[in-house]
């Protein structure tokens, strides 16, 4: 169970940073990191949840 987590998270990784990497274009790079830290956060607390159910 902790495996199928594990790919979740890094999917969900890959995906907030293959959208971000598309802004760093535009933006300063400081704020691609904030960002991308944010969105992980929230990834992250959505997460917790599903591993409980998963234990």
């Amino acid at each position: 169970m902790t495996c199928l987590v594990e790919k979740i998270i890094a999917a969900l990784v890959r995906t907030s940073i293959g959208n971000l990497l598309v802004l760093k274009k535009s933006i300063n790079s400081n704020i691609v990191v904030s960002l991308i830290m944010t969105n992980l956060l929230t990834s992250t607390q959505k997460i917790e949840p599903l591993e409980k159910i998963l234990k």
